[in-house]
């Protein structure tokens, strides 16, 4: 674990003295998993209205 870490603090300063070019497709990640995450919520929600609304056995 320390060894992690201290692989990781390094990079630290590099990323913030990034130019903005290179931190777009960081935040097009981030805004991707963050939809992702929303569309998992979303298809759990419906999923669970489903089981409420229809029951277990899907009738």
């Amino acid at each position: 674990m320390n060894e992690w870490r201290h692989q990781m603090l390094p990079d630290k300063p590099e990323v913030i003295n990034k130019p903005s070019k290179e931190k777009m497709p960081l935040r097009a990640k981030m805004t991707g998993a963050a939809v992702f995450t929303v569309l998992i919520l979303a298809a759990a929600a419906a999923n669970a209205v489903a089981y409420i609304m229809y029951g277990p056995t899907g009738k």
